[in-house]
């Protein structure tokens, strides 16, 4: 049985593998992974005349909640290679509306599909999507 508890960075998930094996994973706080990176949003503003930032927000907005939605349906299979082409691509566009934090941990999900970690998977994806409403209304906000 699995374990968690709070600290300063975020949550500490302790989960038993063995007699005596346990391995510790730290897990951002929910609050971080919906932090907007303002350099990368005044960056963005400042390019052309269009307001290019709204324009990635909204189409991260709508592909964002779709690539979670396949990302639970393809680590539900165990299929390790189509969710980790999502992240790759959620990774990015999160990075492109200065979701920094959470294309971190999208890019920790990549790489636990990329080793066939389904139970390091699962538990990132459910960060993720526990975070994904705060970070809309961030968004909202930015």
């Amino acid at each position: 049985m699995s374990r968690v508890t709070a600290g300063r960075q975020g949550f500490v998930l302790r989960c038993p593998l063995g007699p005596k094996l346990v391995w510790n994973y730290v897990m951002p706080a929910v609050d971080s992974l919906c932090e907007i990176d303002r350099k990368v949003v005044a960056e963005i503003r400042g390019v052309g005349t269009v307001d290019l930032y709204s324009r990635l927000v909204e189409l991260f907005r709508t592909g964002s909640s779709e690539a979670l939605a396949q990302l639970r349906a393809a680590l539900a299979v165990s299929a390790f290679q189509p969710a980790r082409a999502v992240c790759h691509r959620l990774k990015s566009s999160a990075a492109n509306v200065g979701a920094l934090a959470f294309s971190r941990q999208v890019g920790l999900l990549e790489q636990r599909c990329v080793e066939g970690d389904l139970a390091r998977a699962q538990d990132l994806l459910e960060g993720l999507q526990g975070a994904h409403s705060g970070l809309m209304r961030q968004l909202a906000l930015s």
